[in-house]
């Protein structure tokens, strides 16, 4: 299913890297409160301050998927990347990325390390959208942040 979701990203077109893919503000900020202003997602063990840089917000989701905190890290990600999902099931989908060990996300410790996750300047960066890359000893992820007023979402994952 991970590979369905991932096939989905790649076959939409959608990088979240241009205007064209970006939810609008709307989106972003009626999604904003399955971060923690008030009740945590059905399932998710606790609400989560949105994050203030980019890097944050992808260290956010990442940990949120090593703890198997499918739910959060759907509340973390942009509505188009939820709504990529195969049968429209985020919370499956991102639980089965969880467990692919073609990604990071099952180096707990890694993830942990704030001196894992980089943001080295990607040429499609900017001061909205931004690539972290996120280096362990076994593997290395990057996702994609952008951010709608004051919220950093994920938009993408690189696919393995």
């Amino acid at each position: 299913m991970a590979a369905l979701l991932l096939a989905g990203i790649g076959a939409s077109g959608c990088t979240g890297d241009t205007d064209d893919h970006r939810p609008s503000d709307a989106a972003s900020e009626a999604s904003a409160p399955a971060l923690g202003g008030s009740t945590p997602a059905a399932g998710s063990s606790s609400a989560v301050k949105p994050a203030s840089t980019a890097t944050a917000a992808a260290q956010q989701f990442a940990q949120a998927l090593a703890r198997g905190d499918a739910e959060l890290a759907c509340g973390l990600a942009d509505a188009r990347l939820r709504a990529v999902a195969p049968g429209n099931s985020c919370a499956a989908a991102f639980a089965e990325l969880a467990a692919d060990d073609r990604y990071v996300f099952t180096q707990a410790a890694c993830v942990d390390a704030s001196a894992s996750y980089k943001a080295d300047g990607d040429p499609q960066d900017t001061a909205d959208s931004v690539r972290v890359d996120i280096d362990c000893a076994q593997g290395y992820t990057w996702l994609r942040v952008h951010r709608v007023g004051s919220v950093w979402r994920v938009t993408d994952i690189n696919s393995p």
